[in-house]
């Protein structure tokens, strides 16, 4: 038994403390599995193989409705958060809230070391309230979605800028990123490009969709959040001082086997699922070392995963499966109509356009040129755009309604 006499994980207690409200269980359940996770950091891992270790680290996307709460629910892991770091506790998840740019991500874990020292990145958490207000969209999100899918598993050694005698060489070394953030599907569509899903992005995020509750709640029941948040914080005191490689039970192995070899052998028949279904085993580790370690055991059996941790987190990544191809297939879709509207508006204001102004023009709506080209194939055939050449100048003219 713990110290505090309350055996529940971080998990269950931030649910107790988040109370009977409309906002959706699921986003606090991701909100609290995304804290345990940043207060990881990189000092535990499953070493996979003997030169890949896996981390603890998660990409959380809470998507949903304008109001269902996504807020609320990254709030509570916040306070959370900052409650764990008062004192003289030697804990700090350095947590970001705000915009932030691809070479701002990359200024925050970058390191600058002398001679003869280790470099070290430090981790940090970033907490996107809204997406489209925190990376924006277009061309600037496209880059930072890069960045964080390289960064994933970075965890080599990487000289970057220059190196000089007084100023020492700039480091990258073993990034740890944790990312929390929120998103209506509209702006998600505004923000994720069709190249970030089949680039793997979306292998690396776990996407929660849900809506609030239409069973009104006048008066919230928040009662235990002071009562719980001890209790909490203590637990992850507990959690922030663990190091060192965790285990697998033979059991659980044995459960695990049995589901990646032969339960989930056959790849999905879309194929944008398949960096997601390429990764599974990779990302149920991830979530069995989060689920272990959010007991906040007090011995040295917290770094044994158990068959019991394996087979939650099998079902945790499944129920998660479960809706990706629809949020994907609303992403690529939404995308397509979103962009093909945004190029027939250029062209019904401007009627007769060169090819260079129309794109400069729906550029900074994130529409590359070949993605232009195969918009304007689309009008054609449709009889609504034509293509000529005024001398030697490419020209466009919108001959639809």
């Amino acid at each position: 038994m713990s110290q505090s006499g309350d055996n529940r994980s971080v998990i269950q207690l931030l649910l107790a403390m988040a109370g009977k409200t409309e906002v959706p269980t699921e986003f606090y359940l991701w909100s609290a599995m995304s804290l345990v996770a940043a207060t990881l950091q990189n000092h535990v891992w499953f070493q996979h193989m003997a030169y890949k270790g896996i981390q603890p680290n998660l990409y959380v996307i809470l998507v949903g409705p304008s109001g269902d709460g996504k807020g609320h629910a990254m709030a509570v892991a916040e306070k959370c958060a900052q409650a764990a770091q008062l004192g003289d506790t030697g804990m700090d998840l350095n947590v970001f809230s705000g915009r932030i740019t691809e070479q701002a991500l990359y200024d925050r874990i970058e390191c600058v070391v002398q001679d003869g020292e280790a470099p070290y990145s430090i981790p940090f958490w970033l907490v996107s309230e809204e997406l489209s207000v925190s990376i924006r969209t277009g061309e600037p999100a496209r880059g930072f979605i890069k960045a964080m899918t390289d960064l994933w598993e970075k965890h080599d050694t990487t000289p970057k800028g220059d190196s000089t005698r007084t100023g020492g060489t700039t480091f990258m070394w073993n990034p740890c990123l944790n990312w929390l953030g929120g998103s209506t599907m509209d702006w998600l569509k505004e923000v994720i490009d069709f190249n970030d899903v089949n680039s793997g992005f979306f292998a690396r995020t776990i996407t929660i969709q849900a809506q609030r509750s239409f069973e009104p709640i006048y008066k919230p029941d928040t009662s235990q959040f002071d009562v719980l948040m001890p209790v909490l914080v203590a637990k992850l005191q507990t959690i922030w001082n663990y190091r060192g490689v965790m285990t697998i039970a033979p059991e659980a192995e044995t459960y695990e086997e049995e589901w990646y070899v032969k339960k989930t052998k056959r790849p999905p028949t879309k194929p944008f699922l398949f960096p997601s279904w390429r990764r599974r085993l990779d990302t149920v580790h991830k979530l069995a070392i989060i689920l272990q370690c959010a007991k906040a055991i007090e011995d040295d059996s917290w770094s044994e995963i158990t068959l019991t941790v394996s087979a939650e987190a099998i079902q945790m990544y499944e129920e998660i499966q479960a809706h990706y191809g629809e949020i994907i297939e609303g992403i690529i879709l939404g995308k397509s109509d979103k962009r093909l509207e945004r190029v027939v508006a250029f062209m019904q204001r401007y009627r007769d356009v060169t090819m260079v102004k129309l794109q400069q023009g729906v550029s900074s709506y994130g529409i590359r040129k070949d993605e232009l080209n195969n918009i304007l194939l689309t009008l054609i055939e449709s009889e609504q755009v034509q293509k000529y050449y005024n001398k030697s100048v490419r020209m466009v003219r919108w001959i639809g309604t």
